[in-house]
């Protein structure tokens, strides 16, 4: 096959999707879905070909496509609420600022870790810290990201286990 037909093929085969696509919603706005013989199927035909170049669309066909799309506009503006972009603006804001202004995190110091696990030889030290602490680059130090529960399951995935040959 010739680059130029495959091109056509695959431009034919949107142009199709997009039309069936579109065609679902306006069936799922107004109720019921057009038979192939009814205006609306015969404009969103044309006009969809007509925009891949392979027909002319009219005005009415673009007038009756422009009317199915208000169609689908009211029937989402009727499901979904409007919403309030400044309200949610003002959301976002108030979390930036609340995360703003929260405590630091507590300084990692090495030292702590080796008291919390009592036998640090017992554990992967080094993959403990990187999982329950981060940088922080706001302050440049290395803060604790784990605490309690969280610290004491990630020291028990890393904890270290001999085993003795059989006898």
């Amino acid at each position: 096959m010739s680059k130029t037909y495959e091109a056509n093929q695959q431009r034919s085969e949107a142009a199709n999707r997009a039309f069936w696509s579109f065609m679902e919603a306006y069936a799922e706005a107004i109720g019921e879905r057009p038979t192939e013989d009814d205006p609306e199927t015969r404009a969103a035909c044309a006009v969809s070909r007509a925009c891949i170049g392979y027909a002319t669309a009219t005005d009415d066909d673009r007038a009756t496509v422009s009317a199915m799309v208000e169609a689908i506009a009211d029937r989402w503006t009727q499901d979904h609420e409007p919403r309030d972009l400044f309200a949610e603006l003002a959301e976002y804001e108030a979390e930036a600022e609340a995360l703003a202004t929260a405590a630091p995190a507590p300084t990692y110091q090495r030292y702590e870790l080796e008291a919390f696990l009592g036998e640090p030889d017992d554990y992967d030290v080094e993959a403990i810290e990187a999982e329950a602490t981060a940088y922080d680059p706001k302050t440049g130090r290395t803060v604790w990201t784990a605490f309690g529960d969280d610290l004491a399951a990630i020291a028990e995935r890393h904890e270290l286990y001999s085993y003795a040959p059989a006898i």
